[in-house]
């Protein structure tokens, strides 16, 4: 009763703090002052640090995605600290301090602890914000101007026990070259009816549609590797190799990427076609 009397004088005399920081009051004195769920990496300084060792290994998307959440974030966090600022004004000797925080809160220790972190979390926030930003956007390879010569793509998850490749190889002389298509699985109710993999001849036109889908799809301008920004185990890894004559280009990730997904499914679903059409899977008994 005492506080909400406290309160309503406040007020009346016209202080500016009560009826837009009501609900900031009443998180801290809830202790409810947190980073979100996504951002859980701003409440502690080793976690931040390994957030932005990871930043630069982020696709596009989670990049602007983190810097969305971050931006949100910040804004949350400021409105704690300008409360704060607004009760405790220019006063710098603790007593006084602790005195006009009574005002408001059940324990103006714990305010004022609460209200050290925000500051805290928000010094992370505006550091992550800062690192996505700088990736975003970045080039990585330009289009080779050779001609493919090979591509090879596999991906796996050793938990679930399957593993998946895909190679094709121009022939070093004469045209046209090698499809390979290749299927494992390692639970072993599966082990006595593993396909042995598919190879097929190709002409030329199978490395042109390639080399189109990779330019067109902008596939050559990858980072070297992926990964989200929320740990995940037992998941999937993925690489792809591209050789352009005497210029390589690698890629691969781990639960990420690449940057422009839909031009590898695009290649993988027209490399899977060709294999089916020329080397049919054999039914099973």
């Amino acid at each position: 009763m005492k506080k909400i009397l406290i309160m309503a004088l406040a007020a009346l005399f016209g202080s500016n703090i009560l009826a837009q920081d009501q609900s900031v009051i009443d998180r801290i004195n809830k202790g409810e002052i947190v980073p979100s769920t996504m951002m859980y990496w701003i409440s502690k300084d080793d976690l931040t640090n390994e957030f932005l060792k990871k930043a630069e290994y982020l696709t596009q998307s989670d990049l602007d995605h983190v810097s969305e959440m971050a931006e949100r974030e910040i804004v949350q966090l400021n409105k704690v600290i300008e409360t704060m600022k607004k009760i405790i004004g220019n006063e710098t000797k603790q007593s006084k301090i602790d005195k006009k925080l009574a005002k408001y809160f059940d324990d103006p220790a714990k305010a004022m602890e609460l209200y050290l972190q925000t500051v805290e979390m928000k010094a992370r926030a505006q550091a992550s914000l800062g690192a996505v930003n700088a990736y975003k956007g970045r080039a990585y390879h330009p289009m080779p101007e050779e001609m493919l010569t090979s591509f090879h793509y596999s991906s796996g998850n050793g938990f679930a026990g399957w593993r998946v490749s895909i190679v094709l190889n121009r022939n070093k002389e004469g045209a046209g070259g090698v499809l390979k298509f290749e299927e494992k699985r390692m639970m072993h109710r599966d082990s006595e009816r593993e396909q042995k993999p598919r190879v097929a001849n190709v002409d030329d036109s199978v490395f042109v549609k390639v080399d189109n889908l990779i330019k067109e799809g902008h596939l050559y301008d990858e980072a070297n590797y992926y990964h989200p920004y929320l740990d995940v185990t037992d998941g999937t890894n993925w690489s792809v190799w591209m050789c352009f004559g005497k210029t390589d280009i690698s890629t691969g990730g781990y639960m990420a990427g690449p940057n422009h997904s839909n031009a590898l499914r695009e290649i993988l679903k027209y490399l899977h076609d060709v294999i089916d059409e020329l080397c049919p899977p054999k039914k099973e008994d």
